[in-house]
This record gives C-alpha cells, structure tokens and sequence, in this order.
C-alpha cells in the first residue's frame, strides 16, 4: 500500500476523531505539498508522506513519544513503501530532534534518509502550516512552536538546534518554487527583481510576477512599512559596501512577497 489515496485514508483513520485539530494540519500540509508536487513534477510519494508524515500522534501509536519514529514503524508494519516511511521517519529535521531525545541510534539503524529534495520539499509544507492548518512563515513557525511547548521542552531545544537548517531547507524550496510559478497579471513597480508575490489564500495556490530591476540592485526580502504595509529590502553592491538601504515598495492588496 502506497498510493496517495490509501495514505489520505490511513491518516484520516488515525487522527480525524483522535485528534481533530492535528487533523487539520494535516490536511493543509497535504493540499500545500500536493501543490508543490504539481508545480515541480515531483511523484506522489511526497503527497502520500504528506497525509502521513503526523500518524505518529495517534494515541494507540505513540510507543516512543517521538511520532516520526512512532509514524515510521507502524507505517512499515502496514506495508508503506520505503521512500514514504523515510520521509515520514526523517520529517522536519526529525534526525535532530532524535538526537536531542537520545534516539538518533534507533531511527538511523532502522530507517534511511529520505531523497533530499522531497525531504525538503516536505518540510517546507509542513514549517509553513500552522497547527490549525493556517498559512505562516517557517520564521513563525519556529516561533509558534517555542511559544506552544514552552522554554525547556524537548520540543523546543530541537527547535532552538534545527532553525538554521529549517529555515535553509525551507529557503531552498522557495527558490524552487520561485522559477516554476507563473506570472499573474497586474501593474507591478519596474524598479525591483528577483521577488515573487504569493496571493493570500486558503487554497495553496500561489501566482507570482518577476520584475525588471534597476543595474546593481538586488531583493533581500520583506520588510514592515508601517501602517500595517509590506515592502521590500534591497541593497547595493556598490553602496556602502553592500551595506542594506530601505527601498520602499508597497505590494498590491491580497499579495506578499515570496523571497528567492
């Protein structure tokens, strides 16, 4: 058993009355890499590890506590082929998060890394879904799980190790995701390039637009304009020896910027 349908069944099985609200992460995560999977023709192995990647939860699961390595055996014992068990088993950073709970031994002796790209791809829709299935930037995630399980927990010491290699993995895919997405119509600033703008949305759809740039300048990313507005950062090569100046753009309502 491995296809996405079986997967969206499974997990439905195990967490939708069980745990409702993990539930609807869940499901937003799956939609999000079921997206994802479409814009970069990657297989449905992705999406299957999506709709399973929390089955560890589960209460009559959890043997361990530590639900990719919960999720990853009872997912073996069921059939699922290897490469789905190895995302769900190495979700997330899940190999530091091993670490910190003294089980780097048992994951790395029972299960293999999972391809690199899916592994990122995965932990990208899952760092950018809250735990109510809300969209949020992995930066926020971060933070919204610190916030959850408190200063101290196990959670949050992996949280405070994996951060740097969170955000990176989930960098790398926005930059993927950057140079597949089409162009969505409207009048943009011509001074500017390198930036993407995602539509605000319940649906995981993203529309983006590149833009011509003035010689020299480069996007860094979002920055708070005040007043509730988003603009962008960017800076000069040949400026302050790259030092970071303000450039002021307002985006058109309903969009953000997806930094690459």
């Amino acid at each position: 058993m491995a296809g996405v349908q079986d997967a969206t069944v499974l997990a439905e099985t195990r967490l939708a009355a069980a745990l409702p609200r993990r539930w609807r992460h869940v499901q937003s995560v799956a939609l999000r890499a079921a997206w994802a999977a479409d814009r970069l023709s990657l297989p449905g192995d992705l999406v299957a590890a999506a709709w399973l990647h929390d089955i560890g939860y589960a209460p009559e699961l959890a043997v361990t506590g530590f639900h990719p390595l919960d999720g990853a055996r009872f997912l073996g014992r069921v059939g699922i082929n290897g490469q789905v068990v190895s995302l769900v088993a190495y979700h997330s950073c899940a190999q530091i998060e091993a670490g910190v709970r003294g089980l780097a031994d048992e994951l790395a002796g029972e299960f293999s890394p999972a391809e690199p790209v899916l592994a990122d791809v995965l932990l990208w829709c899952d760092m950018t879904t809250g735990p109510d299935g809300d969209h949020m930037r992995p930066a926020d995630r971060l933070a919204e799980i610190r916030r959850r399980y408190g200063p101290g927990h196990v959670v949050t010491r992996f949280v405070d190790l994996a951060a740097a290699e969170i955000l990176a993995a989930a960098g790398r895919v926005e930059m993927m995701l950057a140079h597949h997405l089409p162009s969505c119509p409207g009048r943009w600033p011509d001074s500017l390039s390198g930036c993407w703008a995602s539509r605000t949305s319940d649906r995981p759809g993203v529309a983006g637009h590149s833009h011509r740039t003035k010689p020299g300048w480069t996007i860094l990313g979002q920055r708070n304009a005040g007043r509730g507005r988003r603009g962008l950062m960017a800076w000069s090569p040949r400026r302050s020896r790259g030092s970071r100046l303000g450039l002021q753009v307002d985006l058109p309502a309903g969009l953000k910027l997806v930094e690459v």
